[in-house]
């Protein structure tokens, strides 16, 4: 055990010892090109008038390596580490959000005109009362799961005749079949890849609010192959559920 715990101190020890030898080197080699800047005397430290210049340079950069890189180890060496990680892993999420979501304001309204379009013209199959104008489907968000952008619709409208889920299932044919026949406006209608090829739009989750009579759609807009791998995961995960689903005797007729 001792002498595990010898290593594991040396080891600690080393990357302070090599972050100040590395300073040390750097600050040797400016030294000796700001002697070499400063020299008139004609010697070989200053036969090139380029000399000059690639030190200046090579000064500054050294300068800004040796700033940030006392910055970062005053950072890990006296922070809360898991506060660190945290706040580094918070800023990477929010940096991809900003990335997946680049597109967003282009996707939602086409998306918006689609749904409103599949439950106008199916009022005779859903059961579900829509406005005359677009407008009845409002727009409430859009969310990142799993690197997925998922956008958030809702319908103000009386109680379903069906659940959450029958009703999922039928405005999901539903997209399905128009996709297939129609296409959707200013989007692709399929996306494809090497692994998989499916429709664009993927309806995540359907709930009725009975508070405020509001119905909530989520839709996924396949386009990546991270929300490819989300569909399909969502696909086969139903599938399994289906196949590994236990039958009593009362359900057999």
């Amino acid at each position: 055990m001792k002498k595990n715990n010898k290593k594991h101190n040396s080891n600690k020890d080393f990357y302070p010892m090599a972050l100040l030898s590395m300073c040390i080197g750097i600050i040797s080699v400016n030294v000796i090109l700001a002697l070499a800047m400063n020299n008139t005397d004609g010697t070989i430290l200053a036969v090139n008038n380029i000399l000059p210049l690639i030190a200046y340079y090579f000064i500054l950069c050294s300068l800004l390596f040796v700033i940030c890189s006392v910055i970062a180890f005053l950072l890990f060496r006296f922070l809360n580490k898991d506060i660190l990680k945290t706040s580094i892993h918070l800023l990477s999420k929010k940096i991809t959000a900003k990335q997946l979501t680049s597109n967003s304001k282009l996707i939602t309204p086409c998306l918006q005109f689609f749904l409103y379009e599949i439950l106008k013209k199916n009022k005779d199959i859903t059961l579900l009362s829509v406005g005359d104008s677009v407008s009845s489907i409002l727009f409430d968000s859009y969310y990142i799961r799993n690197n997925c952008v998922f956008y958030r619709f809702s319908l103000t409208t009386t109680p379903p005749e069906y659940d959450n889920n029958q009703l999922k299932k039928i405005i999901q044919g539903l997209i399905n079949s128009e996709l297939e026949n129609y296409g959707i406006v200013n989007l692709s209608p399929t996306y494809s890849s090497k692994t998989m090829s499916c429709y664009s739009v993927y309806i995540d989750s359907v709930f009725y609010d009975n508070t405020n009579n509001n119905l909530t759609f989520d839709l996924l807009y396949i386009c990546s192959e991270n929300s490819a791998i989300y569909f399909n995961k969502a696909i086969n995960s139903k599938t399994n559920a289906k196949d590994n689903k236990v039958v009593y005797d009362d359900e057999v007729w």
